[in-house]
């Protein structure tokens, strides 16, 4: 049974903004969860709870990984687990730390106020034993970096358990072999942690169709970057060569993401091997943005997700718009945008081969059209401006409240 992120699910205190949660002592059913964000965490009052124990450890930087803890016995009056509480260390814990070396520091972690803590904890149903987090962006203040764990039992008393397992999750493991789990969202937002931008869906270009920009006219790559360390350019052959360029179709990401559109990036006519266009996440930028006027040719074509192939008959190496190598990225609709494998290039024969369904043509000469170039994409919607009330700590986002929805704590 996979446990997704919804509403329905107890999760309704998020990690970014306080909006309303279960209340405190609801049982958790079978696959659910809750998150308790920092300053939502009720005073705890329950049993003394000291003892040894070692975090578990998330291991190298930017880590996808598994985390899976075992059961608990009930105890000898036959108080079962009733919920699992992960307590969650930022990026400056130390997995050798005991948050239980005494009560009072205990206390602290339940009610998230410790040193080096990640600004919320999750409680997870007792039938759930597995978390999955396919984060990697260390500089997300919600990554977390050591885990401990928590039961509470049916008497209400708190129980330190064993240390977790926490193993790599790697491109080859199937999430569908899993069974009652839970998987953290893209950058850790939990539903109704939503900014105003949270959840924005960006749109596919129109079946079969293309984009030309150009240098003169690109704007500048502001969205997420990154960096990758193969070089996945296909160079296009002998000069002179006619090809038809292809590349496979993208599936889905890992968030479960459609492809919307293919972006392709071309070199000059070169006469040694490209650099990296992703070697850094600034090189990255220059090449969406066309700012490299070393190696890039001046224009990049991004196409609809169903155009898989490009035809360019033109054979005269002189000419300025002649490519020697190309890239191709895949952009999802949440609008990040990953490297993809690099494109097969065969030689074109217009007399015998056949041209496909859906495909870019080179124009004669790179001949574009240079002076009707389309408008650039509307700038994003403004960053709603969170108010946080004094009163609760809930972050309250619309600008016309003069008083804290949740405790009515007058508004700065």
């Amino acid at each position: 049974m996979k446990l997704r992120l919804s509403l329905a699910v107890l999760a309704a205190a998020s990690v970014l903004t306080l909006a309303p949660r279960a209340r405190a002592g609801d049982d958790l059913q079978p696959g659910q969860f809750r998150i308790v964000a920092k300053g939502t965490a009720p005073e705890y009052s329950g049993n003394k709870v000291s003892g040894d124990s070692k975090g578990a450890w998330r291991g190298g930087a930017g880590r996808k990984v598994k985390v899976t803890w075992n059961a608990i016995k009930p105890d000898d009056f036959g108080n079962k687990p009733v919920k699992y509480i992960l307590l969650l260390g930022n990026i400056h814990s130390n997995a050798s730390s005991n948050p239980f070396f005494e009560p009072d520091s205990s206390k602290a972690w339940f009610e998230l106020r410790a040193k080096d803590q990640a600004d919320y904890f999750i409680e997870v149903a007792p039938d759930v034993h597995t978390m999955l987090d396919l984060n990697t962006d260390m500089s997300n203040p919600h990554y977390w970096k050591n885990l401990w764990i928590v039961a509470e039992l049916s008497n209400g008393k708190r129980k330190i358990c064993e240390e977790a397992d926490i193993t790599t999750w790697g491109s080859t493991d199937d999430e569908s072999a899993l069974t009652n789990y839970i998987k953290v969202p893209e950058d850790y937002k939990w539903d109704g942690s939503a900014p105003s931008d949270q959840g924005k869906k960006f749109e596919a270009p129109g079946s079969g169709t293309y984009h030309v920009w150009h240098r003169a006219h690109a704007p500048k790559w502001k969205r997420e970057s990154w960096k990758c360390s193969d070089n996945l350019a296909a160079w296009r052959g002998a000069s002179g060569r006619k090809v038809i360029v292809k590349w496979a179709t993208a599936k889905e990401d890992k968030w479960g993401n459609k492809p919307i559109r293919y972006v392709l990036l071309f070199s000059k006519h070169l006469t040694s091997p490209p650099s990296n266009p992703f070697f850094t996440a600034e090189t990255t930028r220059e090449w969406f943005g066309l700012r490299n006027t070393t190696e890039q040719a001046d224009y990049l074509i991004t196409c609809a997700p169903d155009v898989h192939h490009l035809l360019d008959l033109n054979t005269d190496v002189e000419n300025p718009g002649y490519w020697s190598n190309v890239w191709c990225c895949v952009e999802f609709e949440n609008g990040k945008r990953s490297p993809f494998a690099a494109p097969d290039i065969t030689t074109f024969n217009p007399d015998s081969d056949k041209k496909p369904h859906h495909f870019i043509m080179m124009p004669e000469d790179y001949n574009w059209p240079v002076n009707a170039p389309a408008p650039p994409p509307p700038p994003p919607p403004p960053t709603r401006k969170a108010r946080i009330c004094s009163g609760c700590g809930y972050k309250v986002l619309d600008p016309n409240t003069s008083k804290c929805p949740e405790c009515d704590t007058p508004l700065d």
